[in-house]
């Protein structure tokens, strides 16, 4: 039986489909840019992931992504969501680890041929 359970806990810890949903903290000099974001992962085969993502930047700005990159590594993973929009592509990158009920780690919200990335901090939760 410890096995067995051993087994099930793993896999509730490792397995990140659903709906998360929570806040990309993006501390700048002046102010807190936060991003709202909402992913859903729709398979997770134990490396490659599959889903959607839509962020929500500071002006109320809503974008649906385009194109949804996500891979994992036992209970790491990168997820990555392209938007497009009239100046060209938007990214925003997860790195996070699966924690009991959330996915916690750090956010990059990179622009249009821009050099470099917003960073900050990242928690979704279930």
């Amino acid at each position: 039986m410890g096995i067995w359970v051993l087994g099930l806990l793993s896999g509730c810890i490792s397995n990140v489909t659903g709906q998360w949903a929570g806040i990309c903290n993006i501390p700048t000099a002046s102010y807190e840019a936060n991003m709202d974001v909402f992913v859903e992962v729709f398979t997770d085969n134990g490396y490659d992931l599959e889903g959607q993502m839509t962020v929500s930047d500071w002006n109320g700005v809503s974008r649906t992504s385009s194109q949804f990159f996500g891979s994992r590594t036992g209970q790491y993973a990168e997820l990555r969501g392209r938007f497009l929009s009239e100046l060209g592509y938007y990214e925003m990158t997860l790195d996070v680890e699966r924690q009991p009920g959330s996915l916690v780690g750090a956010c990059a919200f990179t622009v249009p041929e821009g050099e470099g990335a917003l960073l900050g901090d990242v928690e979704l939760l279930r």
